[in-house]
């Protein structure tokens, strides 16, 4: 699904993946509708593009968005951000930031990330990432 507000110059979308929670194991009954919204694979976020004032098209955006949220009874959303914020209109909820993201150049076959990025595990000196050479 894409939610989307489409102005005359000025276009913000959200690719989403809806889940219904009640066929998991840990909804309760109490939740009989519940669902939640997860970014599709890979990065997303609520993109913005156009000629226009993002802060006001995030307004109107957010504003639309909670209202039909909760119409539909989501619970909860799940998003990995682009990497380009430039790209996005403001997050209207609160951010909980996992692990950073690291940009490396993959133009050797195997790729060294530095020692200073462990995902907070203290038995690594390094992550050797193997690629696999392929051709299309």
């Amino acid at each position: 699904m894409v939610a989307a507000l489409i102005g005359d110059e000025l276009y913000v979308l959200l690719p989403s993946l809806m889940r219904d929670l009640t066929v998991e194991q840990f909804c309760r009954e109490g939740y009989k509708e519940a669902k939640d919204i997860i970014s599709p694979s890979g990065y997303g976020g609520q993109y913005c593009c156009g000629i226009g004032d993002k802060a006001e098209a995030a307004k109107l955006f957010w504003r639309h968005w909670e209202e039909w949220a909760g119409v539909e009874n989501v619970t909860c959303e799940f998003g990995r951000f682009s990497l380009f914020p430039a790209t996005l209109i403001p997050y209207w909820g609160s951010v909980e930031i996992k692990s950073p993201n690291v940009v490396r150049e993959l133009s050797s076959l195997i790729l060294t990330v530095p020692a200073d990025f462990r995902y907070g595990r203290d038995d690594l000196d390094t992550i050797h990432l193997i690629l696999s050479e392929f051709a299309i």
